[in-house]
């Protein structure tokens, strides 16, 4: 069974049929201009940004004005390349056919309408989000980094300087050493030569 796509149309190939005058359509091909546009629309009447289209997927006549429709000499009847959806048909009626653009020409996407945004610009939103995101973080590390830098350059200086003291302590202890040393070398070279002349 086919159904439409917008959320509250009942139209299904169940309950009605093209002697009815309702038909149904696909979804043009990838690449194609009008659908991009198709499916901003439809994402907005059923409040699901990341929803796309499937090959079972269908919009029925009733979202669109006669005027985007031609019949072949056959009798069959087709959608123009300019054809755009509505998602309410009684707005036809209520508002002279302004519901809905007749031509992607006529289709003017203002800021207000950016919640519109075709697949690929929400995309590039979430990848340009994501970027920005990454960049930040990376500038908080960035910065953490340079407090810890900051922290280890002081505790290196305050190592150095006590590293300094100890060496100088050092090397203070050795001289009185030294100077100990060679004054027992004094005590005991005397004491030796005391001996020596007694004997």
């Amino acid at each position: 069974m086919t159904t439409c796509v917008f959320r509250y149309c009942k139209n299904t190939t169940r309950n009605v049929s093209e002697s009815s005058g309702i038909s149904f359509h696909r979804f043009v091909h990838h690449g194609h201009p009008k659908r991009e546009k198709w499916i901003k629309i439809i994402q907005e009447d059923r409040s699901e940004d990341m929803w796309f289209p499937t090959k079972f997927s269908y919009i029925c006549s009733a979202h669109f004005q006669a005027d985007d429709f031609y019949t072949t000499q056959s009798g069959k009847r087709f959608l123009k390349k300019t054809a755009i959806p509505c998602s309410n048909p009684s707005e036809y009626a209520h508002r002279n056919l302004q519901a809905c653009p007749t031509s992607l020409v006529e289709v003017q996407i203002s800021d207000s309408e950016s919640n519109l945004d075709s697949p690929r610009e929400i995309q590039l939103k979430k990848d340009l989000k994501k970027v920005t995101d990454e960049k930040k973080l990376l500038a908080n590390k960035v910065k953490k980094l340079q407090r810890q830098n900051k922290y280890l350059r002081k505790k290196t200086e305050t190592l150095t300087a006590i590293l300094k003291q100890l060496q100088r302590k050092y090397r203070m202890n050795k001289q009185i050493e030294n100077e100990l040393i060679k004054k027992a070398e004094v005590v005991v070279s005397s004491s030796n030569k005391k001996i020596a002349e007694k004997d």
